[in-house]
């Protein structure tokens, strides 16, 4: 897994590569960070 965060336009993105299949660690991250008062953060999948 790796992860790469940039900030374009205003908006904060984390890249998210994975080796395996399946959003269990991302959706895990986007809920920690909603608790944490970034309650825009949002998952999309690009493939």
């Amino acid at each position: 897994m790796m992860a790469q965060a940039i900030e374009v336009g205003g908006f904060f993105y984390i890249n998210w590569y994975q080796g395996f299949h399946g959003e269990m660690y991302a959706k895990a991250m986007r809920d920690l960070m909603r608790e944490a008062g970034m309650n825009s953060a949002t998952l999309e999948r690009v493939e």
